[in-house]
This record gives C-alpha cells, structure tokens and sequence, in this order.
C-alpha cells in the first residue's frame, strides 16, 4: 500500500543517489500558455532521468539474499541505467533487456554502470517478457520498472520535492509509459493537497493507459508507435492501475510532432537536451484549459544520442518551414539534376513570371552570374518552355551583387528608352566583360571549409596573417595577390581598380563612364569607412554599398571588403 509513511522513507533514501533538481521558471511557456510554469528537470538526474529514485528504493528493501541472487530488469533505457547504477551501489548483479530499437547512448550507459544488457524484442514489452523468461532460467530478483509499488514510491519522490519548492503548485503534468511515475506522484500529490490536478501524457501512438482509463480495466494495445521510445508501452501495469484510477485527474494525449516542435522550444529557450518521452509534459502544455494556474512540468529524462537528435533537430525546422529538403533518385545520366532543378523553379520562381505576363508581354530576368551559381542555368532551361519562349528574356551578363544591380538599373534604363526584350538581354550580354571586381577576406578560415584551399595553406597563411585578394571578371572567383596586412589589401584593391580603368575601360574615370560601388560580408562599418577612402581618390562618384551575393559570402566567410568598377552602357 502507498503511504505518506513509505514516500517520507523513500524521500530520505533516494537522497543517497539522486541530484537536487530544483525547479526551473519558464517564462517562455509561460507566456505561450497564459500559466506560471515550472519544469522539474530531471534530465539533470546523474542517470540522466528520474527512474534511479525508483530502481535504488526498491533494491534498499529487498532482502540480502534476494539481492544476492542477482537483478533483472526490462527497461527501453532509464529505468536500466537506474538499475544498474543502483545494483551497482550495492554490490549486485545485473541483467539488463533492453528493446533493440533502445537508443545506442542509453545501452552504452547501461553497460557502464556495470550491467550486462541482453537485447530483444522490438518494444519493452516483448523485452519484459524476456527478462521474465531469463528470471525464471537463473534465479534472478526481478525488478519491474512500473508495476510495482516501492518502485512507484521511490518515483513519487518527486512530487515531494515540487512540494517543498512551490507549496501553491496547481497542476503537475506528469508523463505516462507503464504508469509507475504517475502513480507515485498522483498518490503522494493527492496526499499532500487532495484538491491538486494532476494530469497523465501520454504519445498518442503509445496510449495504453488513456485506452485502460475508457475501458475501466488494464488493456493491451495491439501495437504502438511513438519517437518516445522510453513510454513506448503496450500494457500498463495492473498492480498500480487503481491507484492512477484514483489518483489520476485526466490524460493527455501528443503527437510526435509536437514533441519535435518541444526538443526545440527547450534547447533554443532552456538549453536543455529533453529525450522525446521527458518532453511529453511540454507539450502538453497547450493542451491545458486553463489560464492563470501553477504548473509543474516533469522532464523526465534527458538520454538521447546524438543521431536522434540530429534527426529530431531536423525534422522541428523543417515542420517551421525554417529549412527545406528534398531527396531524388535520379539516374546517372547527365543533365537529370538540372531537370530536377528546372521543375523546382517552374514550381515557385516561375510563379512570379506567371504573375508579371498578366501585365507586362515581355520579362527581361537577370540572376547571378552562371559561373557562381545555378539559378542562371536554371532560369535559361525554364525560359525555353513553350509557355515562356519569346516572352522571359534570360541575360547571362555573368554579374554578381552591386553589378547585377547595375545591370537590372540599365535595363530599366534601355526599356524607357523603347528597347525591346530581346534588344535589351542582347545589350547586356555584349558588355558582360564591362565590369571587375575585387575582394579581400577577413579569415581562410572558409575557404578551407570549402575545399578550396589546403588546411596547410590556411594555417601557414593564418600565421603569416594574410589578407588574399580576389577577383571576380567574367563568371570565375580567382585569386589576385595577398597582402600582409588588411590596409595593404585595400591599397592592392584601389592599384588594381585604377589599372582596370586605365587598360580596360579607355582609361575615364568620370561618373559618365564608370560607376563604382562598395560591397561587403556584415562587414558595413569597415565598408563605409572604405567607402570615405576611395571617395577620396574619386570625389565626384556616388558611391554605394551593398552586400557581397550570398553564394560568394558561402564561400568566403563574414569581414570580407569588395570594390568593384563597371562601365557605364551606352543606349
């Protein structure tokens, strides 16, 4: 029977091994929610979650010869590493079944605690059933990780704690996998305050205690399927089910979506690794129907490894449309990623087209230079389509940045002065060579990072504190020269820029022949300043500034400095 008395005795007990999880203010939920909100961390626990309180309570009772004879347990991961941890403070044996789908941190943890783990079955309770079999074979004790009531005492610890921290506590939300948490926190809760709710979550792929709760008696799920692995049950436990009868105020139930959406609220907002079962309660929160109440939320554990958290991570971002992916099986044959490409475009770019040729009969599209991306190419193979042809006009003028800018400016130019498409896509084709750019780095550091210099070249440059100059003519990214130091490159800019003028472009520097801009990588503040330097050498220039086009910033890192010249068109 579960007694103030037996929680008070554990309370003192699981003291030996568990870590002060005091609770934390989320103010972050608690404005999304409308409630004042707690989170008890117990993903913070050494184990990684609060199954020790439980395992290390119910092995103090047991008899020197019951624990002599050797533990087993079925656990998905926490409640075998509470075990093994506490089997191992006392000197026991253990044997650990652990579902094959258990997360490989989880099993590795286990082992170091000492244990042997035995992996089978799919969910815990093929694993259960297992562990039951090797019990009977040796002789082991068996330790259940829910059905039981001093491992239910030891859980309900917990809800000791909340209590000696928030007194006015309203709501605890407590997750359910088999029910031995929730049993021992909804019994010592009500014991403390009768009129205090405590609400059950459960995976909505995973609810065998909702589905008992209806049913008024223990029920079996014929499968489950949940990313929380570690309340992936398909039976609850009968020997604690009165009491969540009892006990229990409600049960909420949770998409895996929503618990992807929870991992990242907690890591942006809480820097906290939750596991996908320990975040059941956060997500729950917006399920509450009610506003203005204290609410404690149990994070149960915190073991997850770093593949699932990889793909958690991923899966949160794109369901916030933060990121994009897609995966195609393609041929190997040549010309099928650009078909690939082109119908992505004709999908979402092309719908801008389609809106211009309601109004306009004629598109004149400038993307970046073809050479530093493959929007360009793109962009030709869709104007080649029967619904575009004659109607989007591509220009590869093999411009980036503030000179594409200057293209887009003269073909607004040349179409107020009567041009056609075509004339205009023509014109700025022929004059593609007209303009030059060139741009020192802040660091190698990226160009490492993209292959495109050794790691050698980067560290020796790194100590001989280099500055490379590029340069951009035409539609490649090469290198110019390096410079010692940042007021050196600049200066090599400003050389190379006037040699342009001088040989290039007929030798005028005039406003009438020759723009000149400033581009950047959030590097405003040095560009401005770079700005006053060259208005110096040209004061009768209006000078702009821009940022570098994010494909070159890709490749060059942040602190980069640009100056580029183009040759005024003639129309």
């Amino acid at each position: 029977m579960l007694t103030l008395e037996k929680f008070e005795e554990a309370s003192e007990k699981v003291k030996e091994v568990t870590l002060e999880t005091k609770l934390i203010y989320s103010e972050y939920l608690s404005n999304q929610t409308g409630n004042k909100v707690y989170l008890k961390p117990e993903n913070l626990q050494f184990t990684g979650a609060y199954k020790v309180r439980g395992a290390y309570y119910k092995i103090s009772t047991l008899s020197e010869e019951e624990r002599k004879r050797g533990l087993i347990t079925a656990s998905a991961g926490n409640h075998a590493q509470g075990v093994a941890y506490a089997a191992k403070c006392y000197g026991c044996k253990a044997t650990i079944v652990m579902p094959t789908t258990t997360p490989l941190i989880k099993v590795n943890r286990t082992k170091g605690y000492g244990a042997e783990v035995v992996l089978y079955g799919d969910v815990y309770d093929e694993a259960c059933q297992k562990a039951y079999e090797l019990a009977e074979e040796h002789g082991y004790t068996f330790i259940h990780p829910f059905d039981d009531l001093a491992v239910a005492t030891g859980q309900g610890t917990i809800a000791m704690e909340i209590f000696k921290e928030l007194p006015l506590v309203e709501y605890i939300l407590v997750p359910i996998g088999g029910g031995g948490l929730a049993t021992g926190v909804s019994t010592l809760a009500k014991l403390l305050n009768p009129k205090i709710k405590v609400i059950g979550v459960e995976p909505a792929g995973a609810n065998c205690m909702q589905a008992s709760f209806a049913a008024g008696k223990v029920t079996t799920l014929p499968s489950v399927s949940t990313i929380a692995d570690g309340t992936a049950v398909k039976t609850p436990g009968s020997k604690i089910f009165p009491y969540i009868q009892k006990n229990l105020d409600d049960i909420i139930t949770v998409e895996d979506d929503e618990l992807v959406a929870s991992f990242l609220d907690m890591v942006e907002n809480h820097k906290m690794v939750v596991e996908n079962s320990g975040l059941l309660t956060v997500a729950a929160l917006k399920h509450l129907d009610v506003t203005d109440k204290r609410v404690v939320s149990i994070l149960s554990g915190g073991n997850m490894d770093v593949i699932t958290m990889s793909s958690v991570v991923q899966n949160g971002l794109i369901l916030r449309d933060r990121i994009f992916t897609v995966s195609v099986l393609l041929p190997d044959k040549p010309g099928e990623l650009s078909k690939v490409s082109a119908t992505i475009a004709k999908e979402q770019g092309a719908k801008t087209w389609d809106e211009l040729l309601k109004e306009y009969d004629e598109i004149v599209h400038i993307p970046m230079s073809s050479g530093l991306s493959g929007s360009c190419q793109t962009a030709i193979m869709l104007a080649q389509e029967e619904e575009y042809e004659g109607k989007v006009y591509v220009v590869n003028n093999q411009r980036i940045s503030v000179t594409q800018r200057q293209s887009v400016i003269d073909a607004k130019g040349m179409a107020e002065a009567g041009y056609d498409a075509a004339a205009i896509q023509k014109r700025l084709e022929e004059t593609k060579f007209d303009s030059t750019i060139y741009i020192t780095l802040d660091t190698l550091h990226y160009l490492k990072k993209g292959g495109r210099i050794t790691p050698a070249a980067a560290a020796l440059g790194t100590i001989l504190r280099l500055k490379p100059v590029l340069q951009i003519q035409g539609e490649k990214l090469d290198a110019y020269s390096k410079a010692r130091t940042y007021k050196i490159a600049k200066n090599t800019m400003l050389d190379a820029i006037a040699k342009d003028i001088e040989e290039r472009f007929d030798g005028k520097s005039s406003p009438e022949d020759i723009y000149i801009a400033i581009a950047h990588t959030d590097n405003l503040a040095a560009a401005e300043e770079f700005r006053d330097e060259v208005k110096a050498i040209y004061p009768e220039h209006d000078i702009y500034i821009d940022h570098l086009s994010l494909s070159v910033a890709c490749h060059i890192g942040p602190g980069a400095l640009a100056i580029t010249a183009t040759k005024v068109l003639k129309y």
